[in-house]
């Protein structure tokens, strides 16, 4: 049963959305190099969206038409390519797909940066709310939007499975009141997070990952990011 804590939070968070506008997302990928990165899986940072395309590709066991891809990638008559090396130059477009695919595989946590609002400070239960979490909330991505066939045409929503507990942000007044000081007057700030992906399952079209918040941090908005505060979840 939803709260009537929760139901407050949701219409603050409403009027923070309309006042606002809403949160865009950057992500990309690259690997973990620490122990405690590798204890809890592979970590997945500054992701674009054809990694993220071949990620949900492995997890699902569906195998890309990368022969008609690097078909679709060489022509004679282009970029050197004659009747003589057309072989070779095939071979090293599909070669060069495969690596692509290849260094997406194994990872099962990732790291995104949204931009997000903090709403008006709740008094009556210490809370803020982030915009960048409101249940209607997800991230898109498309993958291999240049590609045919493209088995992800409908694109990957990136959903999270527990966006109502980083929704809420509980401080106490005094920390609240520091908090807004180093925000800009629109309360405009950044959101690093780290989520534990859970499953990934086939829509029409498409694909959508379901992944647990680990923990954020929010950074200032500005030119400098700063660190503001870092919540863990998980």
């Amino acid at each position: 049963m939803i709260s009537r804590r929760y139901l407050a939070a949701l219409s603050i968070a409403a009027l923070a959305w309309a006042a606002g506008a809403p949160a865009f997302v950057t992500a990309a990928l690259a690997q973990s190099g620490s122990d405690a990165g590798q204890a809890r899986g592979r970590l997945l940072r500054s992701t674009d969206d054809d990694t993220v395309g071949w990620l949900v590709l492995e997890r699902m066991g569906v195998e890309a038409p990368i022969d008609r891809w690097a078909q679709a990638m060489v022509r004679v008559g282009t970029d050197g390519v004659t009747e003589f090396n057309y072989a070779e130059h095939l071979r090293a477009a599909k070669a060069g797909i495969e690596r692509t695919r290849d260094g997406a595989r194994g990872y099962d946590r990732m790291r995104l940066t949204l931009n997000s609002r903090l709403s008006e400070y709740d008094a009556t239960y210490e809370e803020f709310y982030l915009n960048a979490f409101s249940p209607s909330m997800f991230v898109t991505y498309r993958p291999f939007s240049r590609r045919k066939p493209n088995p992800l045409e409908g694109g990957v929503k990136l959903i999270f499975t527990n966006a109502d507990d980083a929704f809420v942000l509980s401080v106490p007044p005094v920390e609240a009141e520091a908090l807004v000081g180093r925000l800009g007057p629109g309360r405009q700030l950044t959101v690093d997070i780290e989520v534990t992906i859970e499953e990934v399952n086939a829509t029409r079209a498409g694909a959508e990952i379901l992944a647990s918040i680990d923990r954020y941090s929010l950074l200032s908005g500005s030119g400098n990011a700063r660190a503001l505060k870092k919540v863990t979840l998980n």
